[in-house]
């Protein structure tokens, strides 16, 4: 089964891109459905980042620091 993607979701009009701030499950750590996973902060707040599926994060595509764009992979979820 292939790896599921958390992307970073269109928030509202005109926050087309934000700052990874923070990871709170590092690569191999459990996650359910619905769990934080990331903070992104935008122009106008911080953004908490949810696990699309029950699983294993498999990979960090966009690191700390990095900026991300709406619809943009954050990371990968390896589900059951």
């Amino acid at each position: 089964m292939p790896p599921v993607e958390v992307r970073f979701p269109q928030l509202g009009m005109g926050e087309l891109e934000g700052e990874v701030v923070e990871w709170l499950v590092q690569v191999g750590g459990t996650v359910t459905r619905g769990q934080t996973v990331a903070i992104i902060e935008t122009g106008k707040s911080a953004v908490e980042i949810e696990a699309t599926a029950d699983g294993i994060l498999e990979a960090i595509v966009v690191g700390v620091g990095n900026t991300i764009e709406v619809g943009d992979i954050l990371g990968l979820i390896k589900s059951g």
